[in-house]
């Protein structure tokens, strides 16, 4: 049995500023994470490997933070309020060759996702935002909501003779933590936002199938995979938000679905003079937003 403790600290800063004659704009965001994390390995016997452990992380949150001034003036905002949540997380893999032929890596996550206070959840009635129909309030440290999830994953292979192989696999996960990026507006920034009342986490299930062949006494390995991802809760700006002037930034999202497909071509030289490898990916993602005050809707390809 090997036991691995970890403890990590990290945060992300980002900031855009723009300046013309005697007129000043800054944009921050950032977040900070703290994580305590235990992961146990334990050899079953020859061929088979369980591994297990727990994770713990406080997340803090400043999504948007404006600072400007105009000659002798301040630009005053009202700025995102700080967000607080935590996260904690265990999880249980199996690796496991049954026989010559199939290997079975099979796993199970259990997450909760746990938002605190201060914090204030608006409804409004109108694309405009200014008719307001419902307005909640959290206190400091009080919980606002919580989000459990699992998270299951399948992988078999199945080798067809001593060079070839195929492999399957079925992932589901869940995103509590979500970088909502704005690139299209004037003031371009990546912005972090937690799962909230109203921003769910965002789930995919991702179903994959590979080919694998190795060549010339294994110098040459290739492969072909295709994928499937089913998006759903994806999130992005509504059409005309500026990102940082909205105190209450959940009102500036729109909610959809989407889906994520492809191929990915590999090959790689292990042996010889000369090592490498090549790839090549073919793929497509499409998203769709319906918010709830409008009803139009918002499509994107690559």
């Amino acid at each position: 049995l090997f036991v691995h403790n970890s403890v990590v600290f990290s945060y992300f800063d980002f900031g855009t500023s723009f300046t013309q004659n005697d007129f000043s704009l800054k944009l921050s965001s950032g977040v900070r994470n703290l994580t305590l994390k235990q992961d146990l390995d334990y050899h079953v016997f020859s061929g088979h490997r369980v591994k297990f452990g727990s994770q713990w992380t406080r997340h803090w949150f400043l999504p948007s933070v404006v600072d400007g001034r105009t000659g002798e003036f301040d630009i005053q905002t009202n700025n995102i309020r700080r967000l607080n949540a935590v996260e904690w997380a265990v999880y249980l893999r199996d690796e496991w060759e049954v026989n010559e032929r199939l290997q079975v890596n099979a796993g199970l996550r259990f997450a909760m996702f746990q938002q605190y206070g201060p914090y204030t959840y608006e409804k409004y009635a109108d694309p405009n935002l200014i008719v307001r129909s419902d307005s909640v309030g959290y206190g400091a440290g009080q919980k606002v909501v919580f989000y459990p999830a699992w998270e299951p994953r399948l992988n078999l292979r199945w080798l067809l003779d001593a060079r070839s192989s195929l492999k399957l696999g079925i992932t589901r996960n869940l995103q509590f933590i979500h970088l909502a990026s704005s690139s299209g507006t004037s003031l371009p920034a990546d912005l972090w936002i937690p799962s909230t009342l109203k921003v769910k986490p965002q789930e995919g299930i991702q179903y994959a199938a590979g080919y694998f062949r190795n060549f010339q006494n294994n110098t040459y390995e290739a492969s072909a995979e295709v994928y499937y991802k089913d998006l759903r809760n994806q999130i992005d700006f509504r059409e005309g938000a500026i990102n940082g002037f909205n105190p209450l930034m959940e009102n500036d999202l729109v909610f959809g679905k989407g889906e994520a497909y492809g191929l990915e071509l590999f090959v790689k030289k292990d042996k010889g003079n000369l090592s490498g490898w090549a790839g090549y990916t073919l793929s497509w993602t499409n998203r769709n937003f319906r918010s709830e005050e409008h009803t139009s809707e918002l499509q994107s390809q690559r």
